[in-house]
């Protein structure tokens, strides 16, 4: 009896996903245009968005190998939280930190992650890069 207990207590423990693949691409889309304190919205539409479901921790590691800097409150946010990871292509303005006087434009960043929480939809960070 334990035995068929277990299974059924760890299965009611998972917390069901909330949003789904389609919802997070469009999440992320539209975070992608929006002006944020430290970011700048895309200068076109991006494209190539590709949405893929894992933990925070592997979405970390797995955007770190690729060049990306991911980081995020993790005295507020684990590891182990179930995301989505939304990467995509563009031209993302490297306004921050703002440029010096007489510094040339900044080329624009090529590639964006979007990290968002697979329950709730809410963004829990960007990552940005220009390596192919």
């Amino acid at each position: 009896m334990i035995a068929l207990v277990a299974p059924l207590l760890l299965t009611c423990a998972r917390p069901a996903q909330s949003i789904g693949e389609q919802a997070a691409l469009t999440m992320a889309a539209k975070v992608a245009m929006t002006d944020s304190f430290h970011f700048s919205g895309a200068l076109e539409r991006p494209t190539n968005l590709k949405a893929e479901l894992k933990s925070l921790g592997t979405a970390a590691v797995d955007l770190g190998a690729q060049g990306y800097g991911v980081a995020w409150d993790s005295a507020a946010i684990p590891v182990s939280r179930m995301v989505w990871v939304v990467t995509m292509d563009g031209a993302w303005p490297r306004n921050f930190p703002p440029r010096l006087p007489g510094e040339a434009q900044r080329e624009p960043w090529q590639h964006l992650a979007v990290i968002l929480d697979s329950d709730t939809g809410a963004t829990i960070t960007l990552a940005i890069t220009d390596r192919n």
